[in-house]
C-alpha cells in the first residue's frame, strides 16, 4: 500500500493531466475574481487566504495591495506547484493543518478554496474547518468555496460506462469524477481512490480502443492509474449537505454553477461569517 507522502508526490505529478471539472476553469476564475472585488474592503488591501496550493487560485488577478498566504499540510505539493511568479508581491505559503490553522483570529477578509474541503471526512472535519475558518476571517469576512457534489440519487454504473463510450461524456477527468460519485457508498464512507481504480479495472475498458473511439486523450485516460493503490480520500456530499454543514458558521449570500460538463456539481459559494446579532444579510440566487 502506497504511503501517505508517496501518494501526494503522485497526485503533484499528475496535476498537469487534469482539467477541469477538476481543476477550476476560467469560467470559475472569473466568478471568483469578480467576487473578490466584492469583498475588498473600501479602505485597504485585501488580507487573504487560499486553502491549499491550487495555481489557478494563487495566480488570480488579485486587488490591489492583496496581502496573500496559501496553507497546505502536504509539503511535496508545494514544492510541486505552489508558482513562484504571477502572485502578489509577498505572498507566502504556510505548511499547516486546516483542523488547527497557523493564523491568527481575525485576520483575513477572505479565504478561498477549491474542492478543499472534498478531501476532508464528513461531517466532522468539515464542521471543524469551517469554524476554524469562521474565526481565522474578520467579522464580515467571506469565504469563496468551489465544491464538488453528487446527486441525490446514486448513478448507475452502465449509464457512466455508455456515456463514456458514446461519447456524451467530453472529457475523461468528467467520468473520473462521475465514477468517484458511483462508487463512494456514503457521504461519512467517503470514496477511496484505490476502489475507484479497482472498480475501473474491473470494467475491463481498454484506453487505446477508448481513445480511438472517442478521440480522448490517452495521456489523460492513463492518469487514472495514479489511483492505483491510492489511500487518498474524498468525500462527496450533495448540494444540501454542503449547505447543512456551513449553515453554523456562515451564510450563504451566492450558490452559483459554470456551465462547463458536470459543472451542475461543481457549485462555487460565496458565503460570509454569521453575524452574531442574529440579523440575515442573505443574497442568495
Amino acid at each position: 500500500m502506497a504511503r501517505e507522502s508517496d501518494q501526494w508526490i503522485k497526485n503533484a505529478k499528475q496535476w498537469s493531466l487534469v482539467g477541469p471539472p477538476l481543476r477550476p476553469s476560467a469560467e470559475d476564475l472569473r466568478f471568483v475574481e469578480a467576487a473578490l472585488e466584492d469583498a475588498r474592503p473600501k479602505a485597504a488591501g485585501l488580507r487573504a487566504m487560499v486553502l491549499g496550493v491550487t495555481p489557478e487560485l494563487a495566480t488570480l488577478r488579485w486587488p490591489a495591495a492583496t496581502s496573500l498566504v496559501a496553507v497546505d499540510k502536504s509539503a511535496p505539493m508545494i514544492r510541486a506547484i505552489w508558482p513562484r511568479s504571477g502572485i502578489p508581491a509577498g505572498a507566502a505559503v504556510v505548511h499547516g493543518d486546516w483542523r488547527t490553522m497557523p493564523l491568527g483570529a481575525g485576520t483575513r477578509d477572505v479565504a478561498v478554496g477549491d474542492g478543499s474541503f472534498n478531501c476532508l471526512t464528513f461531517p466532522a472535519e468539515y464542521r471543524r474547518v469551517s469554524t476554524e475558518l469562521s474565526n481565522v476571517l474578520a467579522p464580515g469576512g467571506v469565504l469563496i468555496l468551489r465544491m464538488f457534489v453528487r446527486p441525490v440519487l446514486r448513478e448507475p454504473i452502465d449509464a457512466i460506462v455508455s456515456d463514456l463510450w458514446s461519447g456524451a461524456t467530453r472529457t475523461f477527468d468528467a467520468f473520473r469524477w462521475r465514477l468517484n460519485m458511483h462508487v463512494q457508498p456514503t457521504t461519512e464512507q467517503g470514496v477511496r481512490f484505490g476502489d475507484t481504480w479497482d472498480v475501473w479495472q474491473s470494467l475491463g475498458i481498454d484506453g487505446a480502443a477508448l481513445s480511438e473511439r472517442t478521440g480522448l486523450s490517452r495521456e489523460r485516460i492513463s492518469a487514472i492509474d495514479a489511483y492505483r493503490d491510492s489511500t487518498t480520500q474524498f468525500t462527496f456530499p450533495t448540494l444540501q449537505e454542503c449547505r447543512d454543514v456551513l449553515a453554523p458558521d456562515f451564510d450563504e449570500l451566492v450558490c452559483w454553477t459554470p456551465t462547463y460538463e458536470l459543472g451542475d456539481r461543481c457549485p462555487t459559494f460565496v458565503l460570509r461569517v454569521r453575524r452574531t446579532d442574529g440579523a440575515a444579510d442573505l443574497q442568495v440566487r
